[in-house]
């Protein structure tokens, strides 16, 4: 779940990709099914890692206030407001 508390997008998300790796990876057996899987860990930890970093550490849009402290943060600097940069 994200820092606003909406659960929809992330579940069809989810399932789509679900749906993609019943139907796509279901063709591949022995070493290429094991490539493949390792090639789409990859990627996605990719896709994380860019998320994590374009958002700082948060996951709100630009200009929104987080819910949750940002895992750079320390406790003590939560109670302080979480300054959001302008979008250039």
């Amino acid at each position: 779940m994200n820092c606003t508390g909406r659960i929809l997008l992330p579940i069809i998300l989810h399932g789509a990709r679900n749906m993609y790796e019943q139907a796509f990876m279901s063709t591949f057996t022995g070493s290429d099914l094991v490539n493949v899987q390792w090639l789409t860990a990859a990627g996605w930890t990719l896709v994380a890692l860019i998320i994590i970093w374009q958002t700082r550490g948060t996951l709100a849009p630009a200009g929104q206030r987080a819910l949750t402290v940002p895992l750079h943060q320390s406790a003590s600097a939560a109670s302080a407001p979480v300054p959001m940069p302008a979008s250039p």
